[in-house]
């Protein structure tokens, strides 16, 4: 099984990249946008936790999204947290990567029958879940979890 997953992670990674670097943007930056959308005024210390990142690497991300004007950093009430949050552009990209999202699912699932879908669906959620709690007994600040 797992082997399956790991050609479908790596086979996504290869296309993700192949999209994202009209953009100048690289796979984990995917991930980084779609948290920040969902979650305006996240700090990177949450972030990190939210995607099982650790810091440095959030830190190194980050970066580039700033850099390239997707993002940038906001001086939250504590003064000592700075919080992430789409700039416009960032917010112009998202659209089209949620399209780019949907385009890939739809790609491979075409084969699958309605009934299929939602019983695949349902079995990923829960195996989503278990790993989920797995990784959350972990002391994952050491880990890099990418």
């Amino acid at each position: 099984m797992m082997k399956f997953i790991n050609r479908i992670y790596r086979c996504s990674q290869v296309d993700r990249a192949n999209f994202l670097n009209e953009y100048g943007l690289s796979a984990p930056h995917l991930s980084l946008l779609l948290a920040i959308k969902r979650h305006p005024h996240i700090s990177q210390d949450e972030l990190a936790k939210f995607t099982f990142v650790n810091k440095s690497t959030i830190t190194r991300q980050i970066r580039v999204l700033e850099e390239h004007g997707y993002i940038h950093k906001e001086i939250g009430s504590d003064r000592r947290v700075k919080t992430i949050v789409l700039s416009e552009k960032g917010q112009a990209l998202h659209p089209l990567l949620v399209d780019y999202l949907q385009d890939v699912n739809d790609h491979i699932t075409q084969d699958l029958s309605d009934q299929e879908y939602e019983l695949f669906i349902d079995l990923i959620a829960k195996m989503t879940r278990r790993s989920n709690e797995r990784i959350q007994r972990l002391d994952w600040k050491n880990l890099i979890c990418e």
